[in-house]
């Protein structure tokens, strides 16, 4: 199989992103792929420079995670609030939960977004906590780590306890799961 420098570097960039940059479910066949990549003319230059983002972003995504508060240990929560919901709002939402998700001791992390319309909300969480469930239950949906939901007519400020409660439900369950490789964690509540 002979692939162009374009058509591996693609390739190489959809492998940065499902990997979170090598750092999430990977294992030796992510590496050979990224290898036989590289040989094929993969241009990791390139793909940093296709994921910088603008100034608007990383100010907008900063501004996210220094209003953060932890209402429970381990709980990471966060709101955004802007009547100027553009196109690229979800995904500065999306990116505040993940980069909340590297501070020590956060196991979870939760960030709504609040407009004229009502609440988006990202959850993730490191696998400790069932964010899937959390979602679920306010009508969302996604994975075990990666979750979100839209609720018209409400505001992050009705909606928070119900989702605190939620994470502390879920945190509660995965520190009594014995089989959860990362339970054991500090008692919530």
């Amino acid at each position: 199989l002979q692939l162009s420098e374009v058509e591996a570097t693609a390739l190489y960039a959809g492998i940065v992103v499902d990997t979170k940059n090598f750092a999430v479910q990977t294992g030796e066949r992510t590496f050979e792929a990224a290898a036989f990549l590289r040989r094929n003319g993969a241009d990791p230059h390139m793909v940093s420079m296709l994921f910088k983002d603008d100034e608007h972003t990383v100010l907008t995504r900063a501004k996210i995670i220094t209003e953060m508060q932890q209402p429970l240990p381990g709980l990471a929560v966060a709101v955004h609030s802007c009547s100027c919901q553009d196109k690229d709002t979800p995904i500065i939402v999306a990116q505040a939960a993940d980069e909340l998700l590297t501070m020590d001791d956060i196991r979870a992390s939760v960030v709504f977004s609040q407009n004229e319309n009502g609440v988006s909300i990202s959850a993730r969480s490191d696998g400790s906590v069932n964010v899937q469930v959390m979602m679920e239950e306010l009508g969302g949906g996604g994975h075990q780590t990666v979750a979100g939901v839209q609720v018209k007519g409400v505001t992050a400020e009705e909606l928070m306890p119900k989702v605190i409660e939620l994470a502390k439900e879920q945190m509660k369950e995965s520190d009594t799961d014995e089989g959860n490789p990362v339970a054991g964690h500090q008692e919530v509540g």
